[in-house]
């Protein structure tokens, strides 16, 4: 009996020391700290990573308490957490300062638990910490870590509460061995669910003996976990995983890692982890006799991973495939490390060409120092933007680029990447445009109309053309008149006239078209001929209107003149009239006359007639001629026909009761004519009958014969009046005509003779007397549009010695040959000018004096290189320049700039000439003021004007 009893204890024993040995491996395995303390704070068991922290060794750190291993301060904090939990039975999570043994400090969180003995009461504390210095930083993320770690410790109380149930139920048969293990097993497992990765204990043949909650929560769909292969309870498969770190360990008996996945129910990847795998060996035989899993969540690490990833393919993309030039450039060594292959592309370089080169390598010497500039002001922080940039290549060949840059770090390197934009088509259709604009403006000028361009939702106007020929307002005060103004300055009677039809046009879209009279600067009104079109947007409705007004006060003098001679011309035309109907009245008075002599002496016929056409009564003169009319017809009686006249007045006097006048022929007397006034009337029985009197007009129808002849002749008069009339208005048209062309002609012949007069007959360009007129032109648009306006002034040097030697003829040669090289070499909307002798003058628009300066520096380069000449005597020429621009160089009018250029110009040779001279290089000149530069070369622009 006691034999049995032996063997239960030494079974009980064994089981007991198999559970103290693998709560120990998993105690000394794991990353984090570890700790058993007494009620009294003694340490009672301690993991390599405490020790280690604390800078003992673990057999020097049991029996101590923090007061001999901490400073005062750390370790009375220490016991007072201790003794919250010995007191409240409770966990407590704390966060707290620890000093290492070289005096470092770090942050930890320490998870204290109460340990129970077999009655429930407290016999001392556990502790888990972990480092958290790194996340310290990561006040929000800890909230939640707080949060979670809360619920895992109520959790995991829980746990360990019926963990501790069933450790008593088996520890019965070996109370005494209990009480010595009792403390270590408790604390290993406390240690165990406490931790916050996942833990799982495996034997030797990949069936999982043990999980902590956490791993248990991944894998809640496969539960239970414990007695299934690990690759089973895990991931969902029925054979073991590729590349399993448990596998390895078990071969190897060496830790391994391995990144694996996570698998939701349905077998979807659902996240990842880190998987360490340690080797378990007994004690006493060394022997492999387990594996311990400990895996760590890393789904948001690996997904931040893969955004990270895709970012660098997304760039790297880009990078490659933009159709912008992109170039990263080593700061320190202005060379080229990286390139896409656009950027390759326009350079004409491949990578590996680019990659041995810089940033002196595709720029012109002459641009580099500015370039050079750009790099530094770059690396001091500023953001500078270069654009119209010229950017040599390959073959040497220039293209202009607009290029933006940013800062960025490679490889640790301080970088700058730039953005290369090439404009060269863009350039050219600027300067395109430029020339058209040119072009407009001065057809704007010599049409002599007024061009608008009118923004129909703001009213605002843009004009151009002869503004101040015709109006006699300044180009800057009549920029100022708008929709509103515009209306104003249309003369009263003209204005609702000329408004309301551009109010009509506007929403039907027609073109506009009027005629008015406009206010001018001294008060007087010229006439305007006004005509627009429309643009329409999209939607079909106009917003733009664009057209030009025309004085047109000559035409209207015209007009005037002709509507003047129109009415001389209708006054002789009623004189004579007036006068021809003198005469038809009194020939007339006279017929007349005749004609009631004639009546007088002629017998008016009468008869009487019923609705049945019978003859009533005949009057005896017209029965004396007829016979006996009783029983008779009135048309058998005197037309001998057998029916009704055609159209006879009779019936028509029956219908309408009313007077009919008709004329008739009688044929029995000869067909004489007679006017028969039928008269209705009713007798005294009340019968409807009519009465013809009868009047002979043979007289009166010669009357109207010869008055028809008067008529005739008289409008055939007219008529031929008329004629004459108008083939003299055609001849005073003709004469107008005639007059108009001679008049073109002749202003074509004085612009002609204009143009003559201001080109230089010698070189082809144009001369001073241009100058003077173009110089104040540009520089008025400079000043009014906020522009640049520069001036390069050339002088040959020692150009008389060039004469002397080889003759005038010669020097003549050369200075054709320098005209035309100049041409080559400026741009094509830049103005070139002889000046005087061998002095030339360029005026740039809109460059800037560094620009401008630039721009001589080339000139002069080149030329120098130029042999002028023919083939039998050659020469190198040398030259001055000066460079000025407006507004940098204070100036009030064009000639000023000119003036000051020509000082430049003389200090350029004083110098030693064959240089270019702005204003930055002669010392207080500016100060001086324009008017004492222009009293200094007074007596030169008058040679030059002489």
């Amino acid at each position: 009996m006691e034999n049995s009893k032996l063997d239960n204890f030494e079974i009980t024993l064994s089981k007991l020391r198999k559970v103290e040995f693998q709560q120990k491996a998993i105690l000394d395995n794991i990353p984090d700290i570890a700790w058993l303390k007494d009620l009294q704070g003694r340490f009672i068991a301690v993991n390599e990573p405490f020790a280690k922290a604390c800078g003992f060794k673990v057999e020097e750190i049991i029996g101590k308490t923090d007061l001999d291993i901490w400073p005062k301060d750390l370790a009375l904090n220490y016991r007072a957490d201790d003794q919250d939990v010995i007191v409240s039975k409770k966990r407590k999570c704390v966060q707290e300062k620890l000093m290492n043994h070289a005096g470092g400090e770090q942050w930890i969180e320490t998870i204290k638990t109460p340990f129970f003995d077999d009655h429930g009461k407290v016999i001392g504390t556990t502790g888990i910490a972990r480092n958290i210095t790194l996340y310290k930083s990561e006040t929000e993320r800890l909230k939640e870590i707080r949060a979670e770690l809360e619920l895992r410790v109520k959790v995991r109380t829980a746990e360990l509460a019926s963990s501790n149930e069933a450790l008593r139920k088996e520890m019965r048969l070996a109370q005494e061995a209990q009480k010595e293990l009792a403390n270590m097993g408790n604390f290993l497992t406390n240690v165990f669910d406490s931790i916050q990765d996942g833990l799982s204990v495996l034997d030797v043949k990949m069936n999982v003996i043990r999980c902590n909650p956490t791993k248990e929560k991944w894998h809640a769909h496969n539960m239970p976990l414990v007695g299934k292969k690990c690759y089973q309870a895990f991931h969902g498969k029925n054979e073991r995983c590729p590349d399993c770190p448990v596998e390895e360990t078990i071969k190897t008996l060496k830790p391994a890692y391995n990144i694996s996945p996570l698998h939701d129910k349905d077998g979807n990847i659902a996240g990842f982890f880190d998987l360490y795998s340690f080797p378990m060996f007994d004690k006493k035989t060394k022997k492999l006799i387990g594996v311990i899993e400990y895996v760590r969540d890393i789904s948001q690490r690996k997904k931040t991973e893969e955004a990270l990833r895709i970012s660098e393919e997304k760039f790297k993309n880009i990078f490659k495939y933009s159709n912008i030039g992109m170039l990263i450039i080593d700061l320190q060594t202005h060379k080229f490390i990286l390139s896409n292959e656009t950027m390759q592309a326009m350079l004409g370089y491949t990578n590996d060409e680019l990659l041995r080169l810089g940033v002196e390598d595709i720029h012109r010497k002459t641009d580099l120092p500015l370039v050079l500039d750009h790099l530094e002001r770059m690396v001091k922080g500023e953001h500078v933007n270069i654009k119209n940039e010229p950017v040599k290549r390959k073959d040497n060949s220039i293209f202009y680029a607009n290029i933006t840059t940013s800062k960025l770090t490679l490889d640790g390197r301080e970088c700058l990447m730039g953005h290369f934009e090439d404009i060269t088509l863009q350039k050219a259709r600027d300067e395109e445009l430029l020339m058209a604009e040119e072009r407009y403006r001065l057809v704007s000028e010599q049409t002599g109309q007024l061009i608008y361009d009118l923004d129909l939702a703001t009213g605002k106007i843009v004009w151009s053309g002869l503004i101040e020929r015709i109006t006699g307002f300044s180009n800057e005060e009549f920029s100022k008149v708008d929709l509103n103004r515009w209306e104003e300055m249309i003369h009263p009677d003209d204005r609702k006239k000329a408004s309301d039809l551009l109010g009509q046009v506007v929403k039907s879209g027609s073109l506009y078209s009027a005629e008015y009279r406009f206010l001018q600067k001294n008060g007087s009104y010229v006439y305007m001929k006004d005509r627009g079109i429309f643009l329409k947007g999209k939607d079909g409705k106009p917003y733009r209107m664009l057209g030009c007004m025309e004085d047109i006060s000559k035409d209207k003098e015209y007009e005037n003149e002709l509507k003047v001679y129109h009415e001389k011309l209708e006054v002789l035309v009623e004189e004579r009239t007036k006068k021809l109907e003198q005469e038809i009245e009194d020939k007339a008075s006279s017929l007349y006359q005749q004609l009631e002599f004639t009546l007088g002496a002629t017998k008016t016929g009468l008869d009487i007639i019923d609705k049945d056409f019978n003859l009533r009564y005949v009057d005896p003169a017209w029965a004396s001629n007829y016979g006996d009319w009783r029983g008779k017809k009135c048309f058998e009686y005197f037309m001998d026909r057998k029916s009704v006249c055609p159209g006879c007045a009779i019936e028509e006097a029956f219908r309408t009761k009313k007077t009919v006048v008709s004329e008739e022929t009688l044929a029995k007397e000869g067909n004489r004519p007679i006017q028969v006034t039928t008269i209705p009337y009713q007798d005294k029985n009340g019968d409807w009958l009519v009465a013809e009197v009868n009047v002979d007009i043979t007289q009166k129808k010669k009357i109207d014969e010869e008055l028809k002849r008067y008529r005739n002749d008289l409008e055939e008069l007219v008529g031929e009046r008329t004629r004459d009339l108008l083939q003299e208005t055609n001849r005073y048209k003709l004469a107008e005509s005639e007059k108009s062309k001679l008049n073109r002609e002749l202003i074509k012949t004085n612009e002609k003779l204009k143009s003559i007069s201001l080109i230089d007959a010698h070189t082809g360009l144009y001369n001073y007397r241009y100058l003077q007129e173009a110089i104040e032109v540009e520089f008025h648009q400079a000043r009014r549009y906020a522009q640049n306006l520069a001036i390069i002034m050339l002088d040959v040097d020692y150009f008389k010695s060039i004469n002397d030697v080889y003759g005038i003829v010669f020097g003549d040669l050369v200075l054709k040959q320098l005209a035309k090289q100049l041409k080559r070499m400026v741009r094509r909307y830049d103005i070139l000018i002889r000046y005087s002798g061998e002095e030339f003058i360029i005026i740039s628009p809109r460059l800037n004096r560094n620009t401008a300066f630039n721009m001589a520096q080339r000139l002069l380069d080149s030329l120098n290189f130029i042999n002028f000449g023919n083939k039998k005597h050659s020469v190198k020429l040398k030259m001055s320049l000066s460079v000025v621009s407006f507004p940098e160089d204070r100036a009030k009018s064009g000639m000023d700039l000119v003036n000051l250029a020509d000082v430049l110009l003389n200090k350029a040779k004083e110098g030693g000439g064959n240089r270019a001279y702005s204003s930055l290089d002669v010392k207080n000149l500016l100060s001086k003021g324009v008017e004492r530069i222009s009293r200094a070369v007074g007596i030169k622009t008058l040679k030059n004007k002489i």
